[in-house]
């Protein structure tokens, strides 16, 4: 099980991660206070996924509402050193829009040093998955395709 948002301070992710919870996904927190992020994964690396939440490049924070004044790359370049190895992308521009994911984003993400990449936002299909995989994504959130049924558990059993 993952744990993930509105997650704001180090008790916060300590308390998740000692009731189970595999993973922590951060985004706010991180960008808002680095040094956190820093501190925590000096304990909990493998633990921590940093959730880069963007527009046109532009990673968003507090509810997708503010610029984080930082650009998706620079991000995972930031955290990358400090340990962190798991992003979790979501174009907020594709969320739940059926669209298709942004594979330029994700392309571009894959390619930096030893980044895992979670794709989120747009994925409508099997084919995307299929697209999202040639790509390099680790993983892949899946939602309103799920809910609407263009997607099945089964089929992606299938594809896996």
């Amino acid at each position: 099980m993952q744990i993930a948002g509105g997650i704001r301070s180090i008790q916060a992710v300590e308390d998740a991660l000692r009731k189970n919870a595999a993973k922590v996904v951060l985004g706010t927190l991180a960008f808002k206070e680095p040094n956190t992020i820093k501190q925590l994964a000096k304990k909990n690396e493998d633990r921590i996924v940093i959730s880069i939440d963007q527009k046109d490049g532009i990673v968003m924070i507090d509810g997708w509402r503010e610029p984080a004044g930082i650009k998706v790359e620079e991000a995972i370049k930031l955290f990358r050193p400090m340990g962190i190895r798991e992003f979790l992308i979501t174009s907020i521009d594709r969320d739940g829009t059926l669209k298709g994911p942004d594979l330029t984003a994700l392309v571009y993400a894959t390619g930096i040093a030893d980044a895992r990449i979670i794709a989120s936002g747009g994925i409508s299909s099997l084919s995307d998955i299929v697209r999202i995989r040639v790509a390099r994504c680790s993983s892949v959130i899946l939602g309103k395709a799920l809910y609407d049924g263009k997607i099945t558990i089964e089929k992606l059993k299938v594809l896996a």
